[in-house]
């Protein structure tokens, strides 16, 4: 499956796997995965998603509609409808996907031809098979600097507990600070430092849903020593205090 987040924001467990999501996160998700969304109350995620069958008997007709979630579903574990490898996407893949990118023009395309009332079995058929190239593509390349922000995310989150700025950045690949906001504005279309918050912040989200540390306790691991500096920004990022939070997403 193919899934990506049109606007709004929330968590999405896949096969027990949390993920917080917001827009332009793109998913690519194994076949028979077990998908449950829990949109943020106050700005709810809208996403969209393609269902690829990797094989499917030529001799049956094909049944347009949603891909079966649930056993009870008529096409669930049908013998003509099958998995199949796709080399490149046998775990579950994301990124960030901005809308100016193929892929997203691609997946659009195909939901919208897919919804249209002159919806052609070719043209579907034609384009997942582009789709997955696209995609294939989009996870390998170093696009707008994909791979500077992998090592520096890796940066980031090695050093979570600490007071991190551009800096730091500019000093790992060495480059200038004004690069590093260029990169971060090509790349993730944000500044080097609400990106760090943002990944400090997701951070503190996982402390929060899996252990029993204080509020406190949480804010210092992430590297905020001021516990009211960290909820405000928490708040600001998550729409929701670190309490709240806590209180709403009990350890599982």
């Amino acid at each position: 499956m193919f899934l990506w987040c049109k606007s709004g924001k929330g968590k999405i467990r896949i096969n027990q796997k949390i993920f917080q999501v917001e827009k332009n996160d793109y998913f690519i998700l194994p076949w028979r995965h077990k998908i449950r969304y829990e949109p943020d109350e106050k700005n709810p995620l809208l996403v969209a998603g393609i269902h690829l069958i990797p094989w499917h008997d030529p001799h049956v007709k094909i049944s347009w509609g949603i891909t079966a979630h649930g056993e009870n579903h008529n096409l669930y574990d049908v013998p003509y409808r099958k998995d199949r490898p796709i080399k490149d996407f046998e775990t579950i893949m994301y990124r960030k996907i901005y809308p100016d990118h193929p892929l997203m023009h691609l997946s659009e395309f195909i939901v919208k031809h897919f919804l249209s009332t002159h919806r052609s079995e070719r043209t579907l058929q034609q384009s997942a098979i582009t789709l997955i190239e696209e995609a294939r593509a989009a996870f390998k390349e170093d696009h707008k600097g994909s791979k500077t922000i992998d090592t520096l995310h890796a940066f980031i989150e090695n050093n979570i507990s600490k007071n991190i700025n551009v800096n730091d950045l500019a000093k790992i690949i060495n480059r200038s600070p004004s690069q590093i906001n260029r990169i971060c504005k090509l790349s993730l279309n944000t500044s080097p430092a609400h990106w760090i918050n943002q990944c400090k912040i997701k951070h503190a989200t996982q402390l929060l849903l899996n252990d029993n540390h204080s509020i406190r306790q949480v804010a210092e691991s992430c590297g905020f020593p001021d516990q009211f500096h960290f909820s405000r920004l928490f708040k600001n990022i998550m729409n929701i205090s670190p309490l709240k939070y806590k209180k709403k997403n009990p350890l599982i």
